[in-house]
């Protein structure tokens, strides 16, 4: 699998999400980086917590599955 598949150009975003959850005292539950993981989240937060990270995995899971065969 090439990097460029799933690799974003802004990766300091995640090393900051990464820092601020590590260094604050009150961290998010969920830090989301990118427009469509902000609209995803936002679909999701209506759904309980459960069902919600349910839903994320299995997505996750296909994407990775996908970005597999497609090579």
């Amino acid at each position: 699998m090439q990097a460029q598949n799933v690799a974003s150009a802004d990766v300091h975003k995640v090393v900051e999400a990464v820092i601020d959850s590590l260094t604050s005292r009150s961290p998010y539950t969920r830090y989301t980086i990118g427009k469509a993981a902000r609209q995803f989240i936002f679909v999701t937060s209506w759904l309980p917590t459960e069902l919600g990270d349910w839903l994320i995995h299995l997505l996750q899971e296909e994407h990775y599955r996908r970005a597999m065969n497609s090579n």
